[in-house]
């Protein structure tokens, strides 16, 4: 058996060096399996003198036969230090040489199998306390790890051991110490299952907190420069949200006052692209002024509905440009013509983190002259000594247009025109440099997350043009990315891959009911319907309640993961409970309504002992617990209606849920004794199942 086992190991690997050639530069001296992948990421990686595996039955079949450890390397394609770990060690050869001879080594891309990434990210958190990317993990052939790390560095510094000196170290352990790593095993093993144990609670989950929740952000709030802790610092958007939601139930202004001044200082420091539009990952200082150059679509997506949400809130124009200027980067940088959106835009060109974003004055007064450089530097805080590397600076903005132009002693119109005017030439010039690597595969949750943004820009912006790039990207989801009844993970290259997640699932479906309440189009309300019947039936705890991570359809890993916290994005099981709630008051399905009670149950325990990292599903929570807010639209085409539906769009109305109605179709209890007026559309608006005076619509 093991013969035979070695002879199709084999027989792989030669089918994968003649695949390989046929792709392979000349120049390349090294090819490795993962030349066959569609990851940027991993294609990164495809020349290195690594032996590299994807995730694979093949590389823990290798490891069991030859009994070697398996050094699994966790990244993602705009990761900065996961390119410094890669050209440090993994392109050295003789680095390389240690690798293939005591590990069997398996790169993953993080953002393709987040099911692999969180469980073994939190072995290394256990283990060191801290975790990050690149992620270096060491594990048995069975998948169990016993050692962890981040980056390692190729020489002495930082106090850290160097990489060759931890590959030979844990390699002779797994050697010489199985007893101690079995019991090591043991006790991860308990600990990673009991953090995934959620037990039904009568405990109610009340308005008690969210007032808790607020009370611990207003303690870790920055009231200098917005924002919440210290460096490195993140946008922590979901926690902007509660807040928001606590305005609007409270009318406490202080709460609108905090998501203002975070929004203005990330808007107009060095968090934002202030020439093309778009967030940066985060900033590694307090004042948002140096970002790592990274932009990911997710971060952007929420960032621009927000931007959108309190420009309903206060009317003022600033949200609402930076939310279009960030939506025409989107669209021109980040969308796939035939539909969909790419994934992230790398920190790096030509080795250099920034290079492509920062400038001189120098360099800013040969293109636009002495005096309008001069100004544009003064208003960007563009200097000699610069604010980054190497002499160069990072764009700001200091001043308000007002204030410049007293400044200056010009007047203000005079002040936009030679600013906005400057900022075209400089975009103009910038776009001739040598552009950041982009990782153009296509992800199911973070294109739901855009959609959601780009549904908000349609209903709040009245372009068309958001609409209709969401109906695309949906209809390529479904015909490229939706197979046998099943949702996938990913698509690059025509080819759509790993079944998909519950993130993908909960975030496109609440992109679908989002597109539903600003368009009131029918397919989209019944393709939501699908997914979430789908949602249930593959993900659904039958045993405890709430959701899995991981499907019916997925390969079986060590544990089985179920999440309540937000991280970089929210908390699915978050969305996945709002979507109940939603389809539920939109088509009266009480069969949602007992596991919306469920969901609330298991994690009502959770919510009482953490209040900080769980901002998604106090937003949700706060919508439950708030009586029923109805919009219905009846006519007889939904053009009639239009012009009323982006009136009420221009407030802020997070939990009402909008129906369109034709007047006929009476098989919802609240649209009985709804029906047009002498012949005219009508709006029917109802607060807890009453319902006000109809307004007719001209």
């Amino acid at each position: 058996m093991l013969i035979k086992m070695e002879i199709l190991i084999l027989f792989k690997y030669i089918k994968t060096l003649i695949l390989g050639k046929n792709k392979m530069n000349n120049e390349n001296k090294f090819t490795n399996r993962l030349i066959n992948e569609t990851s940027p990421y991993l294609l990164q990686h495809a020349h290195n003198p690594v032996d590299w595996y994807p995730w694979c039955d093949e590389a823990f079949e290798k490891a069991r036969i030859e009994n070697k450890p398996v050094f699994l390397s966790v990244g993602y394609s705009a990761c900065h230090w996961c390119h410094v770990m890669e050209h440090e060690s993994f392109e050295d050869e003789e680095t390389a040489k240690i690798m293939n001879k005591l590990f069997v080594n398996i790169k993953v891309d993080r953002e393709e199998r987040p099911d692999v990434d969180t469980i073994y990210m939190n072995v290394v958190q256990m283990l060191t306390g801290h975790g990050g990317w690149p992620m270096s993990v060491f594990m048995t052939p069975d998948k169990q790890a016993y050692y962890g790390g981040t980056y390692f560095p190729n020489k002495k510094r930082y106090n850290m051991p160097t990489f060759q000196e931890v590959l030979n170290s844990v390699s002779n352990y797994y050697h010489t110490k199985k007893d101690d790593i079995n019991k090591n095993i043991k006790i991860i093993t308990e600990q990673l299952k009991s953090m995934n144990q959620f037990k039904q609670s009568d405990s109610e989950i009340s308005y008690q907190s969210i007032a808790k929740s607020i009370t611990q952000l207003e303690g870790y709030f920055d009231y200098e420069h917005g924002g919440f802790g210290s460096k490195p610092k993140f946008p922590n958007t979901f926690n902007l949200d509660l807040l928001i939601r606590h305005y609007q139930n409270t009318k406490s202004k202080k709460y609108l006052d905090m998501v203002e001044l975070s929004l203005k200082k990330m808007s107009n420091g060095g968090l934002y692209d202030q020439l093309g539009g778009g967030f940066y990952r985060y900033s590694v200082d307090e004042e948002w002024l140096i970002p790592h150059f990274e932009k990911m679509l997710y971060d952007n997506s929420v960032l621009i509905k927000q931007l959108l949400e309190v420009y309903q809130i206060t009317k003022n124009d600033f949200y609402k440009n930076k939310a279009k200027e960030s939506l025409d980067y989107v669209i021109r940088e980040m969308y796939n013509s035939d539909g969909g959106f790419y994934s992230t835009q790398d920190a790096d060109s030509e080795n250099e983190e920034g290079k492509f974003y920062v400038w001189t004055p120098e360099e800013v007064k040969n293109i636009l002259g002495e005096k309008n450089g001069s100004l544009f530097c003064d208003f960007f805080d563009i200097n000699e000594n610069g604010n980054f590397e190497h002499g160069k600076s990072n764009p700001q903005v200091l001043y308000t247009y007002e204030e410049f132009s007293k400044e200056k002693n010009m007047s203000e119109n005079e002040i936009i025109e030679i600013i906005e005017n400057s900022k075209k030439l400089l975009f103009n010039q910038r776009t001739k440099r040598i552009y950041p690597a982009k990782d153009t595969k296509i992800l199911t949750s973070w294109n739901g997350l855009m959609l959601s943004a780009f549904a908000k820009g349609y209903q709040v912006l009245g372009d068309k043009k958001y609409l209709e790039i969401a109906e695309k990207t949906v209809k390529f989801i479904f015909d490229k990315m939706y197979k046998d009844e099943l949702l996938l993970r990913s698509y690059k290259d025509d080819q759509a891959k790993f079944n998909a997640y519950l993130e993908d699932y909960t975030f496109f479906t609440n992109a679908l009911i989002d597109l539903y309440q600003v368009s009131l189009k029918s397919e989209f309300l019944e393709k939501a319907i699908l997914l979430n019947n789908k949602t249930i039936e593959q993900f659904w705890d039958n045993d405890n309640g709430a959701f899995f991570f991981t499907g019916k359809s997925h390969e079986e890993l060590i544990v089985k993961t179920k999440e309540i916290m937000d991280h970089s994005i929210p908390s699915a099981n978050a969305i996945a409970l709002s979507n109940m709630i939603k389809i539920s008051r939109l088509t009266e399905n009480k069969d949602l309504d007992e596991k919306i009670e469920t969901v609330l149950k298991v994690f009502s325990s959770t919510i009482a002992k953490f209040q900080s990292g769980v901002a998604s599903f106090l937003c949700v929570v706060d919508m439950y617990l708030k009586p029923p807010s109805d919009l219905i639209l009846v006519a007889d085409d939904i053009k009639d209606i239009e012009e009323y539906l982006f009136k009420f769009a221009s407030n802020f109305n997070p939990d009402t849920m909008i129906h369109f109605h034709d007047g006929k179709n009476m098989k919802l209890d609240i649209y009985k004794n709804k029906t047009k007026i002498d012949g005219k559309s009508v709006a029917y608006h109802c607060e807890n199942f009453v319902c006000q005076k109809p307004i007719i619509i001209d």
